[in-house]
């Protein structure tokens, strides 16, 4: 493991823009993020990462100085991914309350939609218990996947669509409402609750709390 002197590589950006996932960092990432899911949110060992990258101890630590480390990269390549998948619900909008309502929705299908949050919700559960010890890292994820909401309160701020906008706290607000129900469902505290109902409760919220239009009906 490197002194205390020494601080590891951390990737920056998506694997692919990285290295095209040559690279050893890349490597144990991916391997990693293949363990997680194939796991089930059991969690993953050193070894089994290594194990699955065909990878040794020394290349571990050359880019990682810890497990803890290496999910949270994990979750920001995930973050990555997610906010890219928010941005392309959003493009087929037309206003900022429909480009909101689409961010809402999407991120509300990790609740509901077992196909979408098969992968995030492993990811998102490790990160958490990883972030005692690098608690700015899983910050800067969930604010990768904040960006393309502010852009659009703002956006609805200027134009009038929401009254009471504040874009930086309340993007922060509305996640925390939405991230609520989703932690609530995966739990299991919301299996008797319908779907259809428990996100337009969600929906409404959260657009009466930015001031949005009135008529606005789901």
């Amino acid at each position: 493991m490197p002194d205390s002197t020494s601080k590891p590589e951390r990737p920056g950006g998506s694997v692919a823009s990285r290295t095209g996932g040559s690279s050893e960092a890349d490597a144990l990432i991916e391997s990693a993020r293949a363990v997680l899911e194939r796991r089930g949110g059991e969690g993953f060992t050193v070894h089994e990462v290594l194990s699955e990258a065909g990878l040794g101890t020394r290349a571990f630590y050359r880019h990682f100085a810890s497990k803890e480390a290496l999910v949270q990269e994990v979750f920001a390549f995930a973050a990555e991914r997610e906010a890219d998948r928010l941005r392309d619900r959003m493009r087929g909008t037309d206003s900022a309350l429909g480009a909101v309502t689409a961010w809402i929705e999407a991120r509300l299908e990790l609740a509901f939609d077992e196909q979408v949050a098969s992968s995030m919700r492993v990811l998102s559960l490790e990160a958490q218990l990883a972030s005692q010890q690098t608690p700015d890292r899983l910050e800067s994820a969930f604010d990768c996947m904040l960006a393309p909401l502010i852009d659009q309160l703002r956006r609805g701020h200027l134009d009038g669509s929401f009254a009471l906008a504040d874009p930086g706290n309340d993007a922060r607000a509305l996640h925390d409402v939405v991230w609520g129900e989703t932690l609530r469902q995966w739990s299991g505290f919301g299996l008797r609750t319908d779907p259809a109902a428990a996100k337009r409760q969600v929906l409404g919220f959260c657009l009466r709390a930015i001031g949005a239009n009135p008529e606005y009906h789901r």
